[in-house]
């Protein structure tokens, strides 16, 4: 592909997540209380001072219910997977389920794909 070719690839990829965005989807970032788990060897003074993990996440809203959030981290802008699909078979990856007790807070973002051509290295400047 010559890079003529590749720019109107990534800007055709612009147009279909900036329409998805508008339409169907919010980019949220979410700060929440993780479980852990430690598996060494502990005194039990060590134990009692064990606290839980705070955390950020961020991804794409894809569900919200009475009892969790669940983002996505990808989305899949293409043939195979194209997130303007009626059959509604858009591609998803990294899914995480957050339940809302452990929520602490969510942010709205919103991304500025012109602004963000700055710092991307795709040859659109």
């Amino acid at each position: 592909m010559n890079p003529t070719e590749k720019i109107k690839e990534i800007e055709k990829d612009e147009e279909i997540m900036m329409q998805y965005e508008k339409e169907y989807i919010d980019l949220i970032k979410i700060n929440w209380v993780d479980a852990r788990s430690i598996s060494d060897a502990i005194t039990l003074k060590e134990a009692r001072q064990e606290k839980l993990i705070d955390v950020f996440s961020v991804g794409y809203l894809i569900d919200s219910d009475d009892d969790s959030i669940k983002i996505s981290s990808f989305i899949f802008p293409d043939g195979e997977h194209d997130v303007q699909d009626p059959t509604g078979q858009t591609g998803f990856r990294n899914i995480q389920i957050i339940p809302k007790k452990m929520i602490k807070s969510i942010l709205s973002l919103k991304i500025d794909f012109e602004e963000s051509k700055k710092w991307r290295g795709n040859g659109n400047k």
